[in-house]
């Protein structure tokens, strides 16, 4: 971590951030909170990661080891939303330019410098860092490299032309939990996929009306899902993004159950007797097409006529998930209250881990959020949000957030079916390797036996240790 210490103020209204001494930048010159405070002032600009946290000009810097952040309300999550686990919170040097891509400016405080990168075969190539602050690391490089789909990731490291994997799907990779020669990680996560409803267009949809969303929600069979598509590693979710794990989940809550025959009473007293209509729209991002093909059978049985179409994902977000975004393909529709304007009806999109649900409440279901394509406008839910949010204790966040799971359960913008397990791995000549369920991959402390370096190839006879990967969302 690039901070050693950090602490609130009595109310968690301010942050103060004592940064790590002696860190350099990959050109020499030295980290200071002059960065800190640039990069949070770009953050704020582009709307990523802290929108409704802080504003422009939040950070002060008395000198250049602190950093104190003033925030617009009290906040009991800071740390997580300038951590690892919100990947826009990079921190780049104070003169960084937005739109900046690592291979034009090739600049971190990290262990590894990028050395090059291919495009078009996506492969990059990166070697150790001579000034990192936290010392020396073991290996002489690392390569990582792309695959156009889960399947040709897992055939490769199945045939050992890769050491390491970042993540993979069940039904991708069931050879390998089953290889007693590859070494599965699996830390926590709180993986899902979201189901959406749009709760506000087209005006008088179906979708608008909670009855038809909650017997959506009734009609999907969880315990399919998680022994069919996941075979076991994953755990039946209750429709809000809280993980059961966490200190201010309330357990409390009773579990929503399979029962098409409360989905279709619900349709029945919406006005729906005959059914409702509605294309499933999902991306091609590994197993969610198979989520799809099962929903659209649970569905069909309650009542719901919804056929799949898949979209390419690199499409996906622009044309279905957030199409009145700025990025959408239809930015007119969007309005006050309707960031995501005429996304789809209904859809399942991906979400990775986050240690806590600050960003899962805050862009996806918070009114204006710009993840929100649920269209989602409650003043119940934002102001329970701020209520979780200025908690600075477990007591106080547990008393919003088991409000805010009922209040989600009841209004269904959205279906949250499963967590499912984090999924990586490596093969028996790799050790020392950490990740995370947001896919990072820390290869600080990583070594490899170069005995086991397969030598089908010549260039595995160099040094230099190799660990491609895939590149996902």
């Amino acid at each position: 971590a690039l901070a050693t210490e950090w602490s609130p103020n009595d109310d968690g209204s301010v942050w103060t951030f004592t940064l790590r001494e002696g860190v350099t930048w990959q050109d020499g010159s030295a980290f200071t909170s002059a960065d800190v405070a640039a990069t949070i002032d770009r953050m704020v600009v582009a709307g990523a990661g802290l929108a409704g946290v802080v504003s422009e000009g939040a950070v002060e810097t008395p000198d250049d080891l602190t950093a104190v952040i003033n925030l617009d309300s009290p906040n009991g999550n800071l740390p997580v939303l300038v951590s690892i686990y919100n990947p826009q919170s990079l921190i780049t040097p104070a003169d960084y330019t937005s739109g900046t891509t690592l291979d034009d400016r090739t600049t971190g405080t990290g262990a590894w410098v990028l050395e090059n990168f291919d495009p078009s075969s996506f492969r990059a190539t990166f070697v150790p860092n001579p000034n990192w602050w936290g010392g020396s690391v073991n290996l002489d490089s690392i390569t990582l490299q792309g695959f156009d789909s889960g399947g040709t990731q897992v055939a490769a490291m199945a045939a050992g032309e890769i050491d390491m994997i970042q993540q993979f799907s069940v039904s991708d990779g069931a050879n390998l939990l089953e290889d007693s020669s590859f070494t599965l990680l699996k830390p926590p996560s709180a993986n899902h996929r979201q189901m959406w409803f749009n709760t506000q267009l087209p005006e008088g949809g179906p979708f608008t009306d909670v009855r038809v969303r909650q017997a959506a929600c009734y009609a999907v069979n969880r315990q399919q899902l998680v022994d069919t598509i996941y075979e076991g590693q994953a755990q039946i979710a209750n429709d809000h993004p809280v993980y059961p794990t966490l200190a201010f989940f309330d357990e409390s809550q009773e579990q929503r159950p399979y029962d098409p025959e409360m989905a279709q009473q619900l349709l029945s007293d919406a006005g729906y007797a005959d059914g409702v209509d509605g294309t499933l729209q999902v991306g091609d991002l590994q197993e969610i097409p198979d989520i799809a093909a099962i929903v659209e059978q649970n569905l069909a049985a309650a009542g719901f006529t919804t056929p799949v179409s898949v979209t390419p994902n690199s499409d996906f977000y622009g044309a279905q998930w957030c199409t009145g975004a700025s990025y959408g393909t239809q930015p007119e529709t969007s309005g006050p209250g309707r960031p995501c304007g005429a996304s789809a009806q209904i859809g399942i999109v991906d979400y990775g881990h986050r240690p806590t649900p600050d960003i899962f409440f805050g862009r996806a279901l918070e009114t204006d959020g710009d993840w929100n394509s649920s269209n989602y406008a409650s003043s119940d839910f934002d102001a329970l949000f701020k209520q979780y949010q200025a908690s600075v204790d477990v007591a106080g966040q547990k008393d919003a957030v088991g409000q805010i799971q009922r209040l989600l359960h009841d209004d269904a913008p959205a279906c949250y079916p499963f967590f499912f397990d984090y999924l990586s791995g490596h093969n028996e000549s790799v050790s020392g390797v950490e990740v995370t369920a947001l896919g990072h991959m820390q290869f600080q402390k990583a070594t490899k036996a170069l005995s086991l370096i397969h030598i089908s190839e010549p260039t595995r006879l160099e040094s230099k240790s190799r660990f491609p990967w895939c590149a996902c969302k």
